[in-house]
């Protein structure tokens, strides 16, 4: 999934660059494109790992003792981890909140700078038309995820 969004965000950026007046929105969508990648990054880090060491039943390996099995991962975490079928995997409460904030802001701003492109040059009303039809399916992705 992480990688349609961002096919998708470059997408938005390849046409604001054909945009006569562009400069600006294809900067902020860019300088968004390297915080999206930044917080995906982050959030799929694997957890450290500090502290006693004890058997888990589960998955037969040596793991810290406050750490949890998954058993959709069939991996130990710690607590502060869930499960996310959007990153497959058990991922950091925090930065998976944080990862949805960016899309969110991402999809909000590709919708608005859209819209401003369609009011000023007419041609930019079906790129307006399928970035508010793209961004309702991701939205309704990231919500079935969460």
């Amino acid at each position: 999934m992480h990688v349609e969004i961002s096919l998708y965000f470059i997408f938005c950026i390849m046409c604001s660059v054909f945009y006569p007046q562009g400069a600006m929105s294809t900067i902020l969508l860019l300088i968004l494109l390297a915080i999206h990648q930044y917080t995906y990054h982050i959030a799929m880090m694997a957890p450290p790992i500090v502290g006693n060491f004890n058997h888990c039943t589960e998955c037969k390996k040596m793991t810290v003792n406050s750490y949890i099995h998954c058993t959709t991962c069939d991996e130990c975490f710690p607590p502060a981890y869930i499960h996310s079928d959007f990153f497959n995997r058990c991922v950091n409460r925090e930065m998976f909140r944080r990862y949805i904030a960016v899309v969110k802001i991402q999809l909000g701003l590709n919708v608005v700078l859209s819209l401003l492109q369609c009011i000023v040059y007419t041609p930019f009303c079906f790129v307006a038309a399928t970035t508010i039809i793209s961004s309702k399916s991701i939205l309704d992705k990231l919500h079935d995820n969460i």
